[in-house]
């Protein structure tokens, strides 16, 4: 259930004893628990670790996307629908959909790199940001 992710997104405690792990949450949550539950198969996942997670966070991968995460074993696993994921795997690819939906190429360049760009002029008549 753990590795499923189907605690995402719920408040729980739990204690194990034996080999027998005892679940305890809120009706609330057991209600998203059970959502969770069924709609898992429907939905694209990404497995990452925490500093990839982080990492694609930063540079926007996940901007105007749906989705939710859950932890486990530091192995992060991101579920989204299959328009979310499509639209995660053209951000990747270096086009961001900011809060606007307007798209943007993403360079991601060393301190050398875009020093010797601002120096040439190469961002010159062009927004960035």
């Amino acid at each position: 259930y753990m590795e499923n992710g189907y605690f995402r997104g719920t408040e729980y405690r739990w204690s194990s004893q034996g080999g027998v792990y005892k679940v305890f949450i809120s009706r609330s949550s057991y209600d998203k628990f059970m959502e969770n539950k069924e709609s898992t198969e429907n939905l694209e996942r990404i497995v990452l670790n925490e500093d990839e997670f982080n990492n694609y966070k930063d540079m926007g991968y996940f901007n105007g996307l749906a989705y939710e995460w859950s932890v486990f074993n530091g192995v992060y696993t991101v579920f989204m629908s299959v328009q979310d994921y499509q639209q995660f795997m053209r951000n990747t690819q270096g086009y961001v959909e900011d809060d606007r939906k307007t798209s943007e190429k993403v360079l991601t360049l060393s301190e050398e790199e875009f020093n010797n760009y601002m120096e040439n002029g190469y961002f010159r008549g062009t927004k960035y940001r």
